[in-house]
């Protein structure tokens, strides 16, 4: 799996809604991706089954994130408000209902949903 970061508002917001124009970039992202990773593991693309790419308009459409922040929470260091950034907050003030998502832990993400999903099921055993 290859993985970077990329801006939400990158040529005009992936293509201004054009899906013709939207899976143009993704290709051209993948493909920009998959060249650099290359010069890095030769043979790299004779390897390739499957491609697919995930951009921050995926991530706004599946998770609901403002601006399609993969993580979920701003990685901005003024706005922080946890006291730890590994801290866990699966707790709510209703009896029984647990947050197993990105939303309760600082890290965020597939990683932080995934721990917090684990941390829920632990707790309803």
């Amino acid at each position: 799996m290859l993985q970077t970061t990329v801006p939400y508002h990158w040529m005009n917001n992936w293509g201004g809604g054009d899906k013709e124009v939207y899976g143009q970039l993704k290709e051209k992202a993948m493909d920009a991706m998959i060249d650099s990773a290359a010069r890095l593991v030769p043979g790299l693309k004779e390897c390739i089954e499957y491609k697919d790419a995930a951009t921050p308009l995926t991530y706004e459409r599946f998770t609901q994130n403002t601006d399609g922040a993969s993580s979920a929470w701003s990685w901005n260091p003024n706005k922080k408000f946890y006291k730890n950034t590994m801290s866990v907050n699966i707790e709510t003030p209703v009896k029984n209902l647990y947050i197993g998502s990105c939303w309760a832990m600082q890290i965020g993400g597939v990683p932080g949903a995934l721990a917090a999903a684990y941390l829920c099921a632990k707790k309803i055993k």
